[in-house]
C-alpha cells in the first residue's frame, strides 16, 4: 500500500504520514470519544453562530437545490429570512425561489459582501463541494462560510438525522459501541477511514474526510469473483451494480436482484432485456423490498437511486431473504438500501450463518450504521474480515465489506 492514511493529530485534525499503527490511531479515537457530553451539547447549540458572528441572521445559501429549499423552509419557521441564494448553475440565475432571488457567484458576493454564506451542498459526488465552493468564495473576498451541517446542529428537530448527520453528542453515547466497532476492522485504510468519518461527524471539518476510493461494490484488491458465484442485489435500481458484477467476473452461478421503486422496477427489467440469453437465464429480477417481515410496507418511490421503504405513500411488497432463499446459496450480498440495510441483515440471519456471503453493506444512510451494522454481522459470524471503503466524497457511499477469510485476496 502506497500513501497510507495515517491518522495521526495535528493541530486537532487528521495528516497524512507514512506509517501508523492500530494503537497510534485507536488512541486518537479515545481521545475524540472523550469529550465530556455536555460540553458537546453546548457545542451544538452554539457553533452556529460563533462561526457566523453578528452575520447570523443575514444569510445567503449557497446551492438552490432540494436541500437549499429545506434549509429556507427550516429558517423561515423560525423567522429567520435568507437574503438570497447563489448557485453555480447559470440557468437557475435571476430566478426566485418561493420570494428568494437565485444570484451567480461573483453578483452575490457584491451585492451581499457581509453575509455569512451557508453552503447548502451535499451529495453523492466524486469532488468534496464543500472544500471547492469554499475555496471558490474565498477567492472572490468571502471570509464568513459555513456548511448546512451546522445550521442542522442548531435546528435539530428540523434537520436532523440526516443520512450519516446526527448531533455529535449522540455519537459520544454510543462510545463503547464505536469503540468495539473499530476494533474488527482488519487493515489501516479501514481504521483511518473510521476513524475520518467519526471525527467529521463529530467536529464537521470537511477537510479530514478519506479520498474517494473506485470499483464501489467490486474492490479486486479484498477479494475475487469464484466461477459458482450468486449475486444478491437489494437495491438493484436500474442494472448499475449487476453491470458492475458482470465486469467483476466472466463466470457466475447466479444473480438474484430485488428492486421495489415501480418506477426503477421496468427499467432494471429492461436492462436485463438487453443481456445475452446465456445471462439472462441466470437472472431472477423480484419486485420485493427486503427486510424483517412479509407483507405490505409503505414506500418512497422516487424513481431514482435514493427510493425507500418505511415512509411515503406507496405500498410495497416486503420478504425476508431467510424465507426465499430455501434453494439458493448466495455467495455474495450487496445492500444499498436507503437506511433498510439493519432490517434486511435481520431478515437474512439463517442465510448469512450458514452461507457465509461476502457482503457490501452500505453504512451512511442513518447515523448508527458505521458501528451498529458491523457489530451485528460478526454477531452471526465471528471469522469475517471487515473493510471500510468510501467510494464518493462527503460521507456517501460508504460501504462495509465482510469478506469470509477463504475469500480474501
Amino acid at each position: 500500500m502506497s500513501g497510507i492514511h495515517a491518522c495521526i493529530s495535528v493541530d486537532d485534525r487528521l495528516v497524512m504520514k507514512t506509517s501508523v499503527t492500530n494503537t497510534q490511531i485507536k488512541q486518537r479515537l479515545l481521545q475524540l470519544l472523550s469529550e465530556d457530553i455536555s460540553a458537546a451539547i453546548d457545542r451544538e447549540r452554539t457553533s452556529f453562530e460563533a462561526l457566523t458572528g453578528p452575520a447570523s441572521r443575514s444569510l445567503v445559501l449557497f446551492g438552490a437545490g432540494a436541500l437549499g429549499r429545506r434549509a429556507l423552509v427550516g429558517l423561515r419557521s423560525q423567522g429567520v429570512e435568507p437574503i438570497a441564494f447563489v448557485d453555480n448553475n447559470p440557468k437557475s440565475w435571476g430566478k426566485e425561489i418561493d420570494g428568494v432571488t437565485v444570484y451567480n457567484p461573483a453578483e452575490a458576493v457584491k451585492r451581499f459582501p457581509d453575509a455569512a454564506y451557508v453552503v447548502t451542498i451535499w451529495g453523492a459526488a466524486t469532488k468534496p463541494a464543500f472544500v471547492n465552493i469554499s475555496a471558490q468564495l474565498i477567492e472572490l473576498g468571502v471570509t464568513n462560510i459555513i456548511h448546512f451541517h451546522f445550521l442542522s446542529w442548531k435546528y435539530p428537530e428540523l434537520f436532523l438525522p440526516y443520512y450519516c448527520i446526527d448531533l455529535p453528542h449522540k455519537i459520544l453515547k454510543r462510545r463503547e459501541h464505536v469503540l468495539a466497532a473499530f476494533d474488527l476492522l482488519s487493515d489501516e485504510d479501514s481504521w483511518c477511514e473510521y476513524i475520518s468519518h467519526i471525527e467529521w461527524r463529530l467536529q464537521m471539518d470537511f477537510r479530514i474526510l478519506p479520498g474517494v476510493k473506485p470499483n464501489q461494490d467490486f474492490p479486486a484488491d479484498l477479494f475475487a469473483p469464484i466461477p459458482d458465484e450468486v449475486f444478491v442485489d437489494c437495491g438493484a435500481y436500474d442494472g448499475d451494480t449487476i453491470r458492475g458484477f458482470l465486469n467483476f467476473g466472466s463466470t457466475f452461478e447466479g444473480i438474484v436482484a430485488f428492486e421495489a421503486d415501480p418506477f426503477n422496477y421496468p427499467k432494471l427489467v429492461e436492462y436485463a432485456k438487453t443481456l445475452s440469453e446465456s445471462v439472462q437465464a441466470k437472472i431472477q429480477v423480484l419486485p420485493f423490498a427486503v427486510g424483517f417481515t412479509n407483507g405490505p410496507v409503505s414506500f418512497t418511490g422516487l424513481g431514482n437511486a435514493s427510493s425507500s421503504i418505511g415512509q411515503g405513500n406507496l405500498t410495497v411488497e416486503c420478504r425476508r431473504m431467510d424465507d426465499l432463499f430455501n434453494d439458493i446459496h448466495p455467495t455474495f450480498i450487496k445492500m444499498d438500501i436507503e437506511g433498510g440495510e439493519m432490517d434486511a441483515l435481520r431478515g437474512a440471519e439463517t442465510i448469512i450463518r450458514e452461507a457465509r456471503p461476502i457482503l457490501a453493506l452500505s453504512v451512511y444512510h442513518t447515523p448508527d450504521h458505521l458501528w451498529e451494522i458491523p457489530l451485528f454481522v460478526n454477531s452471526l459470524v465471528q471469522d469475517y474480515s471487515f473493510f471500510l471503503r468510501s467510494h464518493s466524497a462527503e460521507g456517501f457511499d460508504t460501504v462495509l465489506y465482510c469478506v469470509p477469510r477463504e475469500r480474501l485476496t
